[in-house]
């Protein structure tokens, strides 16, 4: 039977319950490695931090938004029920005609609830929507092309809006304030008549075609209070709410952005119905 070799460090680590439990929860090393990886990759590729962004596949549905707004809304009613009752006595009984200033309050809660009631019914009818990049990311100096799958009905809809802008955001703090600040760096417009739309799994699917001049900036995200930001809006007329909705789409520089890139033929086809849309513009 031979003879069991044990070394200075493993009866140390016998003996000492702390470096047995560090020993323990230490990570295997192929994981280390895995993570090391992932990381190196996540900078050169920063689109792939976001899985609806890797995947190319982005939703969008205006519940959080309704949510929000309702808050917002029966808030602004509760705080300011008092102050009507308030308002009541000061300009009928007293005739104190500056306080009517005060139904500045109320007015706006009001406003808040129809706009909740508009989102709300805007959601049960178009609920959610999907957007599907043609490539991932968009490419700075190259093209961003997709399709916008709704649950629009193709015959009912009289005429689509699509928009991309590059929006830098700045956030400043000072004190306990939070002061946000949006300036559109770029933006283009695109028409969609109805012919051009097709009917996809979920109802009517809008084509769009951007060409993204070399000179823009790509997005960032590393600092959350100066950001650059490119958001597509689609909006569709439509017999009562109309549609809309908004994605954040990733725009990067890659191998195949090119200062001499031109319009795609693709892009070159959604030409602009000029009776029903203004003409496409961009702006730098």
């Amino acid at each position: 039977m031979g003879a069991v070799s044990i070394s200075n460090y493993e009866w140390h680590t016998f003996f000492n319950p702390e470096l047995r439990l560090r020993e323990r929860l230490r990570p295997p090393q192929n994981i280390n490695n895995l993570d090391r990886k992932m990381t190196v990759q996540s900078r050169e590729r920063p689109w792939l931090r976001r899985p609806d962004w890797a995947a190319g596949r982005i939703e969008y549905s205006s519940k959080r938004n309704m949510v929000g707004v309702w808050a917002i809304a029966l808030l602004a009613l509760l705080m300011s029920s008092p102050l009507v009752y308030h308002l009541r006595e000061e300009i009928l009984e007293k005739e104190n005609y500056p306080a009517l200033a005060g139904l500045v309050f109320p007015v706006l809660g009001i406003g808040l609830l129809i706009w909740a009631v508009r989102l709300t019914i805007r959601w049960l009818r178009f609920g959610k929507s999907v957007l599907e990049l043609s490539s991932v990311p968009g490419v700075i100096g190259g093209s961003v092309a997709g399709t916008i799958h709704t649950s629009l009905k193709r015959e009912g809809v009289g005429g689509v809006r699509v928009s991309l802008r590059s929006i830098h955001r700045s956030v400043r703090r000072k004190h306990r304030k939070r002061d946000v600040s949006e300036k559109i760096v770029w933006e283009e417009h695109l028409g969609i008549s109805k012919e051009q739309l097709s009917v996809g799994p979920m109802g009517a699917a809008v084509p769009f075609s951007f060409h993204v001049p070399f000179e823009c900036q790509e997005t960032t995200d590393e600092d959350s209070d100066n950001r650059i930001l490119w958001i597509l809006t689609v909006t569709a007329s439509v017999p009562g709410v109309d549609y809309q909705a908004e994605f954040e789409l990733p725009v990067f520089r890659t191998e195949e952005s090119s200062p001499e890139s031109v319009p795609s033929p693709q892009r070159r086809r959604l030409e602009i119905n000029p009776r029903e849309n203004p003409t496409a513009r961009s702006k730098i």
